[in-house]
């Protein structure tokens, strides 16, 4: 049986800039569909500008059947590295979802992603390997219909720190919040705009960061 897998897609502009650092790219093909999340450096224009740049690489190569390990290195050579802080300019989350149900998780530097099953919120298991110097976090598993992934940027597991939270929400917290608060469970957008509705609250409506939920 086929499964078409829907998206929910909601985000938060740090308080005081105009565009968000944030980018998500979407790609449908025949038999799978590529979500990219990626979270640019900083925040602002050239977050923007590298994020986006991210995202629509990855998606386009994961789609054309591109090796994993030519996509980082793609990724490396066409990126930036901050000199100041030895980091990359952008992160990125990518996913490979197959109307079979089967996934396929590729991440370098972003937040765990979580699964939501019968009520149930747990942490996606995956192991590292090193490509091109770089470390890449990668998981194969299958869904089930009425299932859940939840990817985010670090926007959501540092909503209110400094401020409600010392330390932020972080991910123990999200998975606590999700089983408390989120109620309905009818679509991938209406549980994206709950969680973005608990990071607005613990920013006391001032996000600190740029912030993003795709479900």
């Amino acid at each position: 049986m086929a499964l078409f897998g829907e998206i929910g897609i909601a985000q938060l502009i740090k308080h005081g800039e105009i565009t968000c650092g944030d980018a998500v790219e979407v790609v449908r093909n025949d038999d799978n569909m590529v979500i990219v999340l990626s979270d640019g450096l900083g925040s602002g224009v050239k977050a923007n500008i590298l994020s986006h740049l991210t995202t629509k690489i990855a998606a386009k190569m994961i789609s054309s059947n591109i090796s994993l390990e030519d996509v980082v290195e793609t990724l490396v050579q066409t990126l930036p590295t901050c000199q100041v802080r030895g980091l990359a300019y952008s992160t990125f989350s990518i996913l490979r979802l197959y109307n079979d149900g089967v996934v396929h998780l590729m991440d370098f530097d972003g937040c765990p992603m979580l699964r939501i099953r019968n009520g149930q919120v747990s942490v996606v298991k995956t192991t590292s390997q090193v490509m091109v110097g770089r470390t890449i976090n990668e998981a194969w598993f299958r869904l089930q219909e009425g299932e859940f992934l939840v990817i985010v940027s670090d926007g959501v597991t540092q909503a209110g720190l400094g401020l409600m939270l010392p330390l932020g929400l972080g991910t123990e917290g999200l998975i606590e919040h999700i089983k408390q608060y989120i109620k309905h469970y009818d679509n991938a957008q209406t549980v994206a705009n709950q969680i973005i509705d608990i990071c607005q609250t613990y920013y006391l409506e001032q996000p600190g960061d740029d912030t993003t939920v795709v479900v």
